[in-house]
């Protein structure tokens, strides 16, 4: 309670009160000012004298008071009995009172729909749907489309090959004395291989035709550590038009494809699409040799290269019967062979073996923050904790050692190499890379500079070699001694310390290394049969491949592999018989899977439309252990260079999460392996589960899935089967309408406006009409783009209806819409730029629309700032904005940014809400502006609408004389909100 400063004793006490009378959530600051007059005076009959006697008034306040609604309260009712105090011997001669409202901020911003919204798309649908596209509201599907396979037909296709490109399904083997294949392109086609029956043809589906292209991949290839007149040579075949193209690339170590020249260049010209200028074209009536040198574009820095054959046709009406290709070699001279090898050339190795080798190194300068030692291994020992290898640093000339390698050593129980996984004790004649870690980083140690580096093999009395029988050599070998600092940076260097290419004389200090004096066995030896950088060649003579339909491709780290053909349960395991049709694709169709599987099964290229509804589909037939075995999907929008796993959609897609298996290259994905079938998947009959995922925000790309199954050393069940696999595109219907449920007004500001986020494709529309209570159309408002203002009369029009018109001239097309809103906000897009009757800026006539609908300035545009006003639709003191799809700049008028919040989805929104101190305001103005190169999906203004307090009344004294009072006569009852004047008498 607030007094007024005393002098003596009060002889007057009133009381004030504030009664605003109205249940909606209201306050007030109250501001009064008090005249007095002191002093007490006897009667006069001379008024001047009187007056002039009187002494100066002086004037008290009380302040600023706030009254606001208590706790669950919706009004204000407060009493303050001794708020005006006069003291004795004093005169109250008047005062003044000032009253403000305070405001608060509405529950309320319309009625919302869409996908983030409560209300979804409820309403009447007629040709239309609110499920697809994330809850889009988009024309409904009348039948589907796309490329779904069911295996019953099959081409040979070369194992680890991927096609790219528009028709990349047309790369096959081809053995045609074997089985003939038919052109009807008159042009001399090989019979044969060079120098076997099969070649890699683009006969998989024919004869070429015209404007057609695709690129056929290589498997990645492991750079030889020792390049020395590397190169990749080929047999060529081409019977193409004189205008078609056939070229060959290579991808760089930046990861970007570039052109391979043949030795003598190209002999031809080509003005394609996709070509190169210079290619190969025309007819062959012979194989001819093509080659091409490798030294200046492949380093052994480089973790992998590929190459991949490319084609593109003319225009030109007709048929080509297409390029062949055969015998493609890749051959390195590299150095001369050598290598540290403990244990037996021809047999087991020894039992209870104890040999060290020590190799002196070099250390110094070399430094980084992360420092490697990495040594090329080839084994064939039992591994585990039983016989292996381990290594040892010493800074102290030897006197002591410490392990750089964990324990047990290698091989333990197996290693990952090039890309494979060898479990256990055979690295199957392959060399392998192992790295130590050093321990320092950016400062090197003392006597760094001569460091001694010692390799130890120990081996128990129990089973002298590796694998499962011994074989030829039993043993291990070490070849190219290295150091790595900063591997897979920009600043990572390589130091190559010893390829043990010369034989060590043996004494202790040899710059080649030499064994360590001891009682224990000690095997090792240097040997010239054998090492890592030799003579080397890949070659690939396309003689044999997998059955799978024309544009699959399958990768298998062995022999154990997806295959395509007929089932039966014969043996137990298995559905017994596919979905459809007599074959399929599985892992051991007859049989259950093995151990230690790793296989991946990939899809052809399918272009999705732009913003056409999508989703891959396929029927699964699944039983592994739990847990530890079984199968994932990935996706790949970039023609498999990288793939992201389905994100874990438990129950519908995946069945668990795989924990069990910190080795599998699943660990934490999703993955499907029967564990959720009902008694459990084995000896169970039942039918094929279908399996779909929505690929819609993909559209306008080309998408590629793959289909991978892994199993570990122990358990195996029936195994993954598929059948009617691809990717499934929607047809829509032509036209459709949705209308909304019953809207109603704000009470306090009306309907506002209808505004929305809207995606008007070519060859598409979006229009709105507005109905009555009735369902008729309101004059004026039939056919309308957004923004539509609203400016009816609440007690004329107690409710309306929004009708959405959605028109499409292609099946594969379909407008959408995010988010409509019928109220207060307020939104800008590339369908509010296409339909504006005025745009005010700078360049904005400059902005494009991309594929995906979105604002783009480009990379040579100049700033580009769009001004506007935000819509009238109540006042506020705070708003939040959203910019979609890009960190756009904004600027705004009277507001500040007090608070932002940035939402990384697919669709990157920032947020940011704005206020301002004292009255609100209306609307406020806006600059959009996009820097070059800059885009927007969507622009959102949402005004946090301000209420005022209803009906206040100011009374003084016992008789609760009124001093203020609102509304004043005509007026609405918000005060600081006049929304009307009127008349009784109209």
């Amino acid at each position: 309670m607030t007094h007024l400063a005393k002098r003596g004793e009060p002889v007057v006490q009133d009381k004030i009160s504030s009664l605003p009378q109205h249940n909606r959530r209201t306050a007030v600051a109250v501001f009064l000012v008090l005249t007095m007059l002191s002093g007490t005076f006897a009667s006069a009959s001379d008024v001047s004298i009187a007056t002039e006697m009187l002494p100066e008034p002086s004037e008290e306040s009380t302040g600023e008071m706030f009254f606001h609604p208590g706790p669950n309260e919706t009004s204000i009712n407060a009493s303050f009995p001794s708020l005006i105090s006069v003291p004795s011997n004093q005169s109250f001669l008047g005062g003044t009172v000032g009253v403000e409202p305070q405001w608060n901020v509405s529950q309320s911003n319309g009625t919302q729909f869409g996908v983030e919204s409560l209300n979804r798309w409820n309403g009447t649908h007629s040709g239309t749907n609110g499920i697809g596209h994330g809850g889009k509201l988009t024309l409904a599907t009348n039948s589907s489309l796309g490329t779904i396979n069911d295996f019953e037909s099959s081409v040979v296709v070369a194992p680890g090959w991927m096609g790219t490109g528009s028709d990349h399904e047309v790369w096959s083997i081809q053995r045609p004395s074997i089985i003939p294949f038919t052109s009807y392109s008159n042009m001399v086609l090989p019979d044969n291989g060079t120098q076997s029956l099969g070649f890699l043809s683009t006969q998989a589906l024919g004869d070429l035709g015209p404007s057609m292209n695709g690129c056929l991949r290589s498997p990645q290839i492991e750079p030889p550590v020792f390049i020395t007149n590397y190169s990749l040579s080929f047999q060529s075949w081409s019977a193409l038009f004189s205008d078609d193209a056939a070229w060959v690339e290579i991808r760089h170590s930046n990861g970007t494809w570039g052109l391979l020249s043949p030795e003598g260049g190209y002999d031809a010209s080509a003005n394609l699409s996709l070509s190169p200028s210079t290619v190969w074209n025309g007819e062959s009536d012979a194989w001819s040799m093509m080659n091409f040198s490798l030294d200046s574009l492949v380093t052994d820095l480089q973790e992998f290269f590929q190459f991949r054959v490319c084609y593109q046709t003319s225009a030109t009406q007709g048929l080509r019967g297409g390029w062949f290709i055969d015998d493609v070699l890749l051959q390195n001279q590299g150095d001369a062979p050598g290598a540290w090898f403990h244990g037996n050339l021809s047999g087991d190795y020894q039992p209870d073996a104890y040999g060290d080798v020590v190799l002196p190194v070099n250390f110094s300068g070399l430094t980084g923050q992360n420092v490697e030692l990495e040594v090329w291994v080839n084994w064939d020992i039992q591994g585990g904790a039983f016989d292996y290898m381990t290594a040892w640093l010493s800074l102290d000339n030897g006197s002591t050692y410490n392990p750089i390698s964990n324990h047990p050593g290698h091989p333990s129980r197996g290693a990952t190499c090039n890309a494979g996984w060898f479990n256990g004790g055979d690295s199957q004649l392959e060399w392998c890379p192992i790295s130590y870690r050093l321990p320092w980083n950016t400062t090197a140690p003392p006597n760094a500079s001569s460091a001694l580096v010692r390799f130890n093999v120990q081996t128990d009395a129990q089973v002298n070699f590796g694998g499962t029988t011994s074989s030829g050599w039993e043993g291990i070998m070490l070849d190219d001694l290295s150091v790595w600092t900063d591997r897979g940076t920009a600043l990572q260097t390589f130091y190559r310390v010893n390829s043990f290419s010369n034989q060590p004389n043996g004494t202790v200090g040899s710059a080649d290394g030499w064994l360590e004096n001891s009682t224990f066995v000690n095997e090792w030896q240097w040997t010239n049969q054998a090492g890592h950088n030799l003579l080397q060649s890949t070659s690939y003579g396309f003689e044999s491949g997998n059955e799978l339909p024309a544009g699959w491709s399958l990768w298998a780290q062995s022999n154990r592999r997806w295959e395509v053909g007929t089932t039966s349960n014969s043996s137990g395991f298995g559905p017994g018989a596919w979905h459809s049709g007599i074959n399929g694709a599985g892992i051991y169709l007859e049989d259950e899977y093995r151990n230690n599987m790793w296989t991946d099964l990939y899809t052809p290229e399918y272009y999705i439309p732009v913003n056409s509804t999508s989703r891959l589909t396929f029927r699964s037939w699944m039983c592994t252990e739990p847990n530890w075995d079984g199968g994932t999907v990935s996706i790949s929008t970039d023609g498999g260079e990288s793939w992201w796993f389905i994100p874990p959609t438990l129950g519908s897609f995946h069945d668990q999460i795989s924990t069990a298996n910190s080795n599998s290259p699943f660990f934490n994905q999703g993955i499907i392996d029967g564990s959720n079938v009902v008694g459990g998947c084995h000896n169970v009959n039942r039918g094929f589960d279908l399996k779909q995922y929505d690929v819609s925000n993909l559209t306008g790309s080309s998408v590629r899935a793959k289909f991978s199954f892994f199993s570990d050393q122990l358990v195996e069940l029936d195994g993954w089967y598929l059948d009617d696999a691809g990717i499934e595109i929607d047809v829509y219907e032509p036209s459709g309408t949705w209308t909304s449920m019953p809207l109603y007004p704000d009470s306090v500001f009306g309907w506002g406006q209808l505004d929305g986020l809207v995606d008007e494709p070519e060859n598409t529309s979006v229009r709105f009409d507005v109905l009555d209570a009735n369902g008729t159309v309101i004059e004026g408002f039939s056919n309308r783009t957004l923004p539509i203002d609203l400016p009816f009369d609440p007690h004329i029009h107690t409710s309306l209806s929004v009708r959405v018109l959605l028109d499409s001239s292609q099946n594969l097309l379909t407008p959408s819409i995010k988010h409509l809103s019928i109220g207060t906000l307020s939104f800008v897009d590339a369908y509010h730029l296409k339909h504006a009757l005025a745009v005010n800026g700078v360049n904005v006539d400059k902005l494009s629309v991309d594929s995906s609908l979105s604002l783009v300035s480009s990379s040579s545009n100049p700033l580009v700032t769009w001004q506007f006003e935000t819509f009238t639709a109540c006042p506020f003191q705070r708003a939040v904005f959203q910019t979609i799809g890009d960190n756009l700049s904004a600027s705004h008028g009277s507001y500040s940014v007090v608070s932002t919040r940035w939402t990384d989805t697919y669709d990157p929104t920032l947020s940011r809400t704005i206020e301002r101190q004292g009255r609100p305001l209306l609307s406020t103005d806006f600059s959009l502006t996009w820097m070059p190169g800059d885009s927007l999906r969507g622009f959102v203004f949402e005004p946090l609408c301000a209420t005022a307090p209803v009906e206040p009344r100011v009374m003084l004294g016992t008789d609760s004389t009124s001093v203020f009072s609102w509304p004043s006569q005509y007026t609405s009852s918000e005060f600081g909100l006049n929304r009307y004047f009127y008349h009784p008498n109209g």
